[in-house]
């Protein structure tokens, strides 16, 4: 097993993403449609091809949290806290590169767990990537926690 695909086993069983929403909640004024979610995909993927990191983390809570197997090799924790830790933990791992050509290959929205997951391709410094990343809303359209699975 190479050691991407045992980071991504291991993210995949380590995974608890708590769920912001109480039962009484609604996130359809999130995205009301899969229009308006194939929307915010698709600026989130323009914004990851200019590398405009500032433009994707104001997307996020302020005590954001983002958990991927990267952020373990390049912090030694797997889940980063807070907007302007993974802004930086962001620059660290992706500032470098030039054109990522990341291309959504599709993705979901459940509204019951106010929950976007989105699987991409992309050009990364380690070569070809396949990702699958989660993002959980709060109910005012910001991204508590994400969640990113990577294989090659």
């Amino acid at each position: 097993m190479t050691r991407h695909a045992a980071l991504l086993v291991t993210s995949l069983l380590c995974s608890t993403a708590p769920s912001a929403f109480a039962a009484t909640s609604s996130c359809n004024d999130v995205f009301p449609d899969r229009a308006a979610a194939a929307a915010f995909v698709s600026q989130w993927a323009a914004d990851w091809n200019r590398i405009d990191i500032a433009a994707v983390v104001a997307h996020l809570s302020d005590d954001a949290r983002m958990r991927s197997p990267l952020a373990t090799r390049l912090t030694g924790d797997p889940v980063v806290t807070g907007r302007d830790a993974i802004a930086r933990y962001w620059h660290s791992a992706y500032g470098s590169l030039s054109e990522p050509n990341l291309q959504v290959d599709s993705f979901a929205w459940d509204p019951a767990i106010c929950r976007l997951n989105v699987w991409w391709t992309a050009d990364t410094g380690s070569g070809p990537t396949r990702a699958s990343e989660f993002m959980d809303f709060t109910a005012d359209g910001l991204i508590h926690y994400g969640e990113a699975f990577y294989a090659q």
